[in-house]
């Protein structure tokens, strides 16, 4: 299939590209939280519940490479590390919304929507009209 932005088979799709730098258990809640602001990697570690060391530095060091993410390092004793959205990141706020929007809108028409980790309660299956006020749907996640 053929693009104005090139084919989607032989890796030259901008699409293609731009998803490739966001794709990943992690990367779009990571992103999500550090929209509110700069982080410190362990508050990070604590907003984002489930994921590993391993995976928050691997996800990072993935982001930060692709210029969605800056780290700031603090010559301080001991070290101090913020991590914080860079413009390019920045520019994918909008994105971010839309995307929370829809996974909302999807979860109230009674689409059921996976979890984000197996004990976090982000994105839980829309509520019945029994439960109607107990469960947290997609578009409250970003507030915890």
């Amino acid at each position: 299939m053929e693009t104005e932005a090139g084919s989607l088979y032989d890796g030259s799709c901008e699409v293609v590209a731009a998803l490739d730098a966001i794709a990943g258990r992690w990367k779009l809640p990571i992103l999500w939280r550090l929209a509110a602001g700069p982080v410190r990697y362990n508050e990070l570690k604590r907003l984002v519940r489930g994921v590993t060391n391993t995976a928050l530095t691997r996800a990072l060091r993935e982001l930060e490479a692709d210029g969605l993410v800056e780290r700031t390092e603090y010559p301080e004793v001991p070290p101090r590390v913020e991590y914080a959205l860079s413009p390019a990141g920045r520019a994918l706020e909008p994105s971010l919304e839309a995307l929370v929007s829809w996974a909302g809108s999807r979860a109230r028409g009674g689409v059921e929507v996976r979890r984000l980790a197996p004990d976090d309660d982000r994105t839980a299956p829309a509520p019945s009209t029994s439960d109607a006020g107990s469960r947290r749907t997609a578009t409250s996640w970003r507030s915890r």
